[in-house]
This record gives C-alpha cells, structure tokens and sequence, in this order.
C-alpha cells in the first residue's frame, strides 16, 4: 500500500462527453482540463449498463456491479410491478466513504447522486440533487444551518430552480449556471473550513443541460445564437471552477476528475409494453379505471394533444393484470421483467425470455423501417451477485442510446410504461429532450506519483473505489469487483 499521507479530492462532471473536452481543448477553451491532462493520466472510463446515474454512482461508491450493490435504476421494482424510488439506504454494500471512516480518515461527500439521506461518517455529507426528493439535509444535522449562514444561495436552492421549457430556453439555461455557481460556493467553502483526507464534490446540472440543449449544440435547424452555445460555455465554466478547485489543493494532493456517463442524441422513446401488449405478453385489468386511463390516451392521441397530462389519466404499471401478464418493461433504457409469480419454473422461463429475444430483434422503427434493437442482455450475463434476482431479466440497446424507455427522473418522477396509443411503438421525446447518455465517461488522474501525459485503457467506475482505497493506505474489501489501476504509478 501507499502512504497514508496522501489526500485524495475527486470532482464528478456528470455526463461530460470526452468529445467535447478534447474539441474545446483544441480550441484552447479548458486550459484547466487540458494542464490536468498533460501532467497525469487520462482514458475513457466504463459506465455500467445502462448508463444510468444513480447506478453508475452506485458502482464508484462501492467499487461492485449492480449485482451486489442492488441498484439497476431509478426506482426498485416489485415481481408484482409495484415501484419505490431509490435512495441511499437501498445500497445494499458498504459505501467508500464508510469504509474510510471505519478506518478514520475523514471524509467530505459533496453533491453526489444517491447520497440521500445523507449516512453517518467520520465527516461530513451535503447530498446532491439527484433522488433528494429536493430536500437538503446534512450530516451532521448542524452543518444545513452553517451553509445556509455562509453560503449566499444555498437554502431552499433546489427549489428555485428552472427548468427546460421550449421558448424558455435562457432562464433555464441562468437556472443551471447559478445553480452550478452555487455547487461550487458549497464546496469551496467545505473545503477551506474543514479537515479532511477524502473529498468527492459532483456537478450534476451538466447532464440536465444537454438533455434539453443538445440540439441546439449539433443540428444546424435549431441554432440560436445564445443557445447553440450553451453547451460548451458550460463546459468552460466547469473548467473554470476545476481551477478554483485546484487553487486550494497542495502538491500532496491527488486529483481525480471524471465523467460517470458520456453523451449523445437521443430520437425516440419506444413504448416497450405496447409490443409486450400486441404479443399478447401483457394484460391489462379488466377494470373501469383502466378502461378510462385506456379511452382517455386514445382520445388524447386522436386530438393529437401534447402527452404532458395528468398521470391519472395515462396507462401506468398499475393498470397491467399480473395474474395474466407473462412479462412487462419499466425503467430506463430498455429492460424486461418476466413475471415469475406466472412464469414458475426455470424452464419454462428459459422459453419465454429467448421468444422475447428473438421478437426484440424483430423490432422495427415504424416510420423508417430500421431494426432498433443492437445488443441483447440476460442479466446473468451482466451482473453477478446477492442480488441478481432483483435485476430484470433482459436488458438491451436501441440505435446507440438515441431511443430508449423513459425511467423516472432525477428528482423521483416514476417511469412512462406507456404512451398514447397501444399500436404505436415509438414516439418523440415527450419531455423536450434531445439528449441522452452514453456508455464511455472519462477519467483523469494527476499528483505525486502519477505517471504523467499517459493514456489508460480499460477502466471501469468499479475500479475508482479500490484505487482510492489502495491511494490512502486502506485494505480494500476482497469482495470488491474493482481492481486497482496499478498502471498509473510511475513506479
């Protein structure tokens, strides 16, 4: 093992594609990036599939796949369909941060996705916006009412926020930048006035702007002026903060900075559970509510009104009949649950997941007649664990993450199982994004030891957690599916 000495500070830039750093590098736009890279090591870094925040956070905090950690999206999904929305407590391993405080480092958590409610440790957690539930308590207690005193902004800022609406694309955009300025008022100051061996601070509402800005970034059709570049003056900004950061670190100090999750467009949304429906797979109740969410989506299609309507009156999971339904979709990406209070024994499950195989590589986009669907997944093929049972049965890919199911969001919102018209497949994003993640995130490393101007190749986010372990002189738990990234060490 390393020395103890060794401080570690690992700045997230959620969502931040390694195209577009290495583009605005050669522009000489992030000077901070661009020194951080040269004097250290830098590579793509793997997400987990899918690509999602609160599992890809998940992994860095435990250094395991979802298989053991537990979380495979925004919300936990019964056998019988019913839905929680994921929080902290629902880790189902010991998170870094506990780790390193059993050992009695300490530890400042800043801003990270699924750190809500935030856990006891040997220091202190201020949790992100992710899955808050937009509330904003802190460990300890006292430390909410100290950053409400010296942090101009902080109290009740998740509220204030914005968000995306076509026509009000500026006051969102102002949104995210004094919501980030805001991040990094908070972090700043944690760490000026307090000790600490381990710090991680994440930038989240980058991810939120290139949902919603993408195509005013890469399509020509949608250029404004002001708009088309909001995406990379956002990237600036961070860059400009990275130095601030950095402004407040010593020599013996490592630095991480990554991206858990890249970027890209995003086309469609399928409505998986119509094709479950018209396979006959899926039933939905026989029942006078479910017949008026039915009649009320199919009027609404015939009126051709926005689907931003009342969830009261959309098809939802709990309109599906799980005493007939064989198997079902919720969540992000494109994942299948087979019903295993129907479909019984193993066999028999066997059957039913390869006849769903083969009809997902059936699936044709309605209007251009091209196969959506690229990469088919069993989940023991993907996760491996305690908890694999809980995963759903497949999981696959759709023109390169540019059509997707639609999960809950950031703050909690549930899953859309369905859409309008149960004979339509697939959709426009509903929701006015035009941007949505990636499989390749990206990962530096700079500080005394790290070898420097060096490209690393293979990196998981399960690795990051027991380098971390190994950097500050801790045992690393044998159970752990990361490894240490022994390449980057000068020797």
């Amino acid at each position: 093992m390393m020395g103890s000495r060794k401080k570690i500070v690992v700045i997230g830039l959620c969502g931040a594609s390694f195209d577009i750093i290495n583009k605005l590098i050669e522009e000489d736009k992030l000077p901070t990036i661009e020194e951080l890279i040269k004097d250290g090591v830098v590579g793509l870094l793997k997400s987990e599939f899918p690509p999602i925040t609160p599992v890809n956070w998940a992994s860095f905090m435990t250094g395991k796949n979802p298989g053991k950690h537990g979380i495979f999206d925004y919300e936990i999904i019964s056998r019988d369909g019913n839905k929680k929305v994921v929080d902290s407590t629902c880790i189902r391993s010991k998170t870094l941060w506990k780790i390193l405080s059993d050992f009695n480092k300490k530890v400042g958590i800043v801003h990270v996705p699924l750190t809500y409610p935030p856990e006891k440790v040997n220091g202190f957690v201020v949790p992100g916006y992710v899955l808050s539930q937009e509330k904003t308590d802190t460990y300890p207690p006292e430390l909410e009412e100290e950053l409400k005193e010296k942090v101009p902004g902080f109290d009740k800022r998740w509220l204030r926020i914005k968000w995306y609406a076509p026509g009000r694309e500026q006051a969102f955009i102002k949104s995210m930048w004094d919501i980030t300025r805001i991040e990094e008022k908070v972090t700043l100051y944690l760490m000026k006035n307090y000790e600490w061996d381990f710090f991680i601070s994440v930038f989240f509402f980058l991810d939120e702007v290139q949902h919603y800005l993408w195509k005013f970034y890469t399509d020509p059709s949608y250029s404004k002026d002001q708009i088309k570049d909001a995406i990379p003056r956002f990237y600036e900004l961070l860059d400009s903060i990275l130095h601030n950061i950095l402004e407040e670190v010593d020599d013996n100090t490592i630095i991480m900075v990554l991206s858990d999750h890249g970027f890209g467009p995003l086309r469609k949304i399928v409505f998986i559970n119509h094709y479950l429906w018209d396979l006959g797979l899926l039933k939905l109740k026989r029942s006078i509510p479910t017949l008026t969410r039915y009649l009320s989506s199919k009027l609404k299609s015939m009126l051709k009104l926005p689907f931003d309507y009342p969830r009261l009156l959309r098809l939802s999971l709990s309109d599906v009949d799980f005493k007939r339904t064989v198997a079902y979709s919720t969540g992000y990406v494109g994942k299948i649950y087979i019903n295993k209070s129907l479909v019984k024994t193993e066999e028999i499950c066997r059957v039913v997941r390869d006849y769903i195989i083969a009809k997902l590589q059936e699936l044709k986009d309605p209007e251009s007649g091209i196969k959506l669907v690229s990469k088919i997944l069993k989940k023991e093929d993907l996760y491996h664990g305690s908890h694999v049972d809980e995963a759903p049965d497949l999981l696959f890919e759709m023109m390169n993450l540019s059509y997707i199911t639609r999960g809950g969001g950031a703050s909690g919102g549930g899953s859309i199982e369905f859409g309008f018209d149960l004979n339509t497949i697939t959709a426009p994003p509903f929701n006015s994004q035009s941007g949505w993640h990636r499989e390749e995130g990206f990962l530096i490393i700079k500080g005394a030891g790290i070898k420097k101007g060096v490209k690393i190749e293979k990196v998981s986010i399960r690795d990051l957690a027991p380098t971390i372990l190994y950097l500050l002189g801790v045992p690393i738990p044998s159970d752990m599916d990361g490894r240490v990234l022994q390449e980057i060490f000068e020797c």
